[in-house]
């Protein structure tokens, strides 16, 4: 699939970030366009639906079975497969869906939040990297084309990009759940983002009001 790994996009959300928040006095407005591209940030999000597009159609068109696995298997690997399943259940473009292929295929599947998010770590460390922000963005993608099929709209999307890094909330601490339970024990000092999220007062800030299920 010629996906990048990890280096790849933390380079490339770093291009982009110079690009959309500059702070070298440079005009960025000067050949705007041209310089997203050179970033490669959406080419990456491109090669990564791609995959996803190509996996759902394995699985629904052919009825044949998928092995997705990428060199360590947390992230592009979890990507892809959170991706198709979006694609091909509507459970999942749900809010409740949402939080279920979030805990089960990010948290429960241990990707590495401490060590992609920086958590806790120096600037210098070779381990972060957007992933996590990059598949909000993939599924923004999908959402932009086809925003009845989602019961939820980009508020929810942009509230936990914000609080993957605010810590604020549990659900995105430690490298997997021995680490989030055993050492942290965030089930007992934390609450988790979706109590938050799905809670009866909050939950209709997230709701796209055309959904269609």
């Amino acid at each position: 699939c010629n996906i990048g790994n990890i280096h790849t996009m933390r380079n490339s959300l770093a291009a982009m970030s110079e690009l959309v928040v500059p702070n070298s006095g440079v005009d960025t407005n000067v050949h705007f366009l041209q310089n997203l591209d050179a970033c490669g940030w959406i080419d990456h999000i491109r090669l990564c639906l791609n995959a996803s597009i190509a996996t759902a159609e394995k699985l629904h068109l052919e009825g044949a079975s998928v092995l997705v696995h990428c060199s360590d298997g947390w992230d592009r690997t979890t990507q892809v497969c959170c991706t198709a399943q979006l694609l091909l259940d509507p459970f999942y473009r749900s809010l409740r869906g949402l939080a279920v292929l979030i805990e089960k295929d990010w948290c429960a599947f241990g990707h590495k939040f401490n060590d992609r998010c920086g958590h806790g770590m120096s600037k210098e460390n070779q381990e972060r990297s957007p992933i996590f922000v990059q598949w909000l963005d993939m599924v923004y993608q999908v959402q932009s084309q086809f925003p009845d099929a989602f019961e939820y709209d980009d508020r929810v999307l942009v509230f936990l990009a914000d609080h993957l890094f605010s810590g604020l909330f549990g659900t995105f601490l430690g490298n997997n759940e021995k680490e989030r339970f055993g050492d942290y024990r965030c089930d007992e000092r934390t609450v988790s983002v979706w109590s938050y999220i799905c809670s009866p007062s909050r939950r209709d800030m997230f709701i796209h009001v055309h959904y269609k299920p």
